[in-house]
């Protein structure tokens, strides 16, 4: 996964939906919940990100 491409392409506003189906697409046997949460794999190995898009101070 090319952390560039994902901040570059995939950073617009309320963006959380588009990053969340990009990063299902790179793992294995992705699934996601009712709130939209990615969810890949099994086993005692969790890997947590927020997705969010923060801008810059003015």
């Amino acid at each position: 996964m090319d952390p560039v491409r994902l901040l570059l392409e995939l950073s617009p506003l309320t963006g959380e939906g588009v990053r969340g189906e990009f990063v299902a697409a790179h793992l294995p046997r992705a699934r996601r919940d009712g709130l939209g949460n990615v969810w890949a794999g099994e086993g005692s190995v969790l890997l947590l990100a927020h997705l969010d898009t923060v801008l810059p101070p003015k």
